[in-house]
């Protein structure tokens, strides 16, 4: 899928030892399906991430720096045909997904990275998805959705996720460089409830 990606930076420097270091990092990403295309709205249709970083001045023999990193976002599901009445001719449910974030990022002197991070959200019509969409295409005059009354029923989310980078290769100069990545996904739960709309 090709969409834009818009990323808004805002920095809060910090002096130290008479050199200014950016220590703290604010950011609003958003993509989007209608970025290229009023007629491709599907799949992963939409996300917006609000995302506060701040570096954490702790090193040790092996840790050169680490990251706190908290985060609010909310993406947005649609099959291929978002605009036929019947749920038979989805081929996925349409759903939102809308949480808050923490994660840890820690980068070790041996050209090492770990990040972990802890999701809490919900996901069916209490992520406002449709709301989401509706307000969009009312503003751009784009087609409108006609199913989301069969998205996902209403359900609490938790989920938490490792990821490991190595640096396998490295040019002196760093122009070049071959890594190694891992991703754990080892705790994923939801817990459904009642929803006053119909389902798959």
């Amino acid at each position: 899928m090709k969409y834009f990606i818009f990323i808004l930076f805002f920095f809060v420097s910090s002096i130290t030892s008479s050199q200014e270091k950016f220590s703290r990092e604010i950011s609003l990403v958003t993509d989007n399906d209608l970025y290229v295309s009023s007629y491709r709205d599907r799949y992963y249709s939409s996300g917006v991430f609000l995302t506060y970083r701040q570096l954490i001045n702790r090193k040790n023999d092996l840790l050169d720096k680490r990251i706190f990193e908290w985060q609010i976002g909310h993406k947005m599901y649609t099959p291929y045909k978002s605009v036929v009445n019947s749920p038979l001719e989805h081929d996925r449910p349409f759903a939102g997904y809308l949480y808050a974030g923490f994660g840890v990022n820690r980068a070790y002197k041996n050209n090492q990275i770990l990040k972990t991070s802890l999701q809490v959200g919900v996901i069916g019509s209490n992520s406002f998805a449709r709301e989401v969409q509706e307000f969009i295409h009312n503003i751009y005059d784009f087609r409108k959705a006609t199913g989301w009354k069969y998205q996902i029923k209403n359900a609490f989310a938790l989920n938490f996720n490792t990821n490991y980078l190595k640096t396998v290769v490295n040019t002196k100069k760093k122009y070049f460089d071959i890594s190694w990545v891992n991703s754990l996904n080892p705790v994923s739960y939801t817990h459904l409830r009642a929803h006053e709309t119909d389902s798959y």
